[in-house]
């Protein structure tokens, strides 16, 4: 009786509580290297909110510029993924700029893009992931509704 407790409710509960805490564990900061030179280099939000406060970095959201327009992260410009191998050395002729990159899903649009600028020349590229981590930083522009009830005042 004792043995069937423990394998139908006990053992379940502990692999789908261990599972959980597997999932939802903070993430680490990480560089990946192929042969020697930096390939992707994530920072955590711990250490992205210092990377932020840093007045040299080029903050770039790659979404589309229509998800730019109805929110992102305060002082960034808006770089679409869709661009950057097109346009990035016209746009950012400095190769030694300090870029930061994000997008507001899980981050795997901000990952590709970081490795774009790697494979273009770009070596100071840091990826932060979704702006979602960072709620503080986010801007939204007024609605058109609050745009006009202000002009009317």
């Amino acid at each position: 009786m004792n043995n069937e407790i423990i394998m139908n409710f006990v053992l379940p509960a502990v692999l789908v509580i261990g599972f959980a805490f597997y999932m939802f564990r903070p993430k680490k900061s990480k560089i990946e290297r192929d042969m020697g030179d930096v390939v992707y280099h994530y920072l955590a939000p711990k250490d992205a909110e210092e990377k932020l406060k840093e007045e040299d970095i080029l903050l770039i959201d790659v979404r589309n510029a229509d998800y730019y327009a109805k929110s992102h992260l305060k002082g960034s410009i808006n770089f679409p993924y869709a661009e950057i191998h097109h346009t990035a050395r016209k746009r950012i002729p400095n190769k030694k700029a300090n870029i930061v990159v994000y997008d507001n899903d899980n981050g795997n649009i901000s990952k590709v893009a970081c490795r774009e600028f790697y494979s273009l020349g770009y070596k100071n590229v840091c990826d932060i992931g979704s702006m979602n981590a960072f709620r503080s930083y986010i801007e939204t522009p007024p609605k058109e509704d609050e745009a006009e009830n202000k002009e009317a005042k």
